[in-house]
This record gives structure tokens, C-alpha cells and sequence, in this order.
């Protein structure tokens, strides 16, 4: 099982507040460059560490078939996030939006 410890939790409290940052910052400015950076950075060391150590004890625990598995549902949720998404841009560049009741 997969420990999580303080430091995890403050590096998504920090990646938050940088998104948010980012969210509202003028995307000309300095703050927007530098908070784009920063979370940039966060987001390559996590996927680093992701690689090298949580992948691998995930292979051992796993096995081959359940990771096939577990890559054929990512892989299929992945396209329907994209399709939606791309229904949602269109939506905007149209405008044309469905109303959520």
C-alpha cells in the first residue's frame, strides 16, 4: 500500500495554490512565468519519482496481466476525458452550452 506521508500532502497543497495562481494570474506576467515554472518542476520531480519508485513495486505487486489490465481501462478512460473535452472546447468556441440541471 502506498504511504502517504506530510511531504506528499504539502506538495499538492503547494500544487494547488500554484494552479490557482495561475488560474488568475495575467498570463503576460512575471507571476504567471514563474508560478508556470515552479509547478512545471513539481510535476517532472513527482512523475520522476513516480518512474523510479512507485512503478517499480507496482510491477512486483501486480504482475503482468493485471497491468495490461489496468493500462487498457486508463487508456480507455483517457479517450473518453479527451472526447469530452474536446465537446466542451467546441461548446465554448461556439457557444453553445448545455445547462446542468
Amino acid at each position: 500500500m502506498y504511504h502517504f506521508d506530510i511531504e506528499d500532502f504539502l506538495l499538492v497543497v503547494h500544487s494547488v495554490s500554484l494552479g490557482c495562481g495561475i488560474y488568475y494570474a495575467d498570463p503576460d506576467s512575471e507571476e504567471f512565468a514563474a508560478r508556470a515554472k515552479v509547478l512545471k518542476d513539481l510535476i517532472e520531480h513527482h512523475a520522476e519519482e513516480e518512474e523510479t519508485q512507485m512503478f517499480p513495486k507496482a510491477r512486483k505487486a501486480m504482475g503482468t496481466a493485471m497491468l495490461r489490465e489496468l493500462g487498457e481501462e486508463l487508456q480507455q478512460r483517457k479517450q473518453e476525458l479527451s472526447a469530452g473535452m474536446s465537446e466542451r472546447n467546441m461548446e465554448r468556441m461556439t457557444g453553445n452550452r448545455r445547462r446542468v440541471a
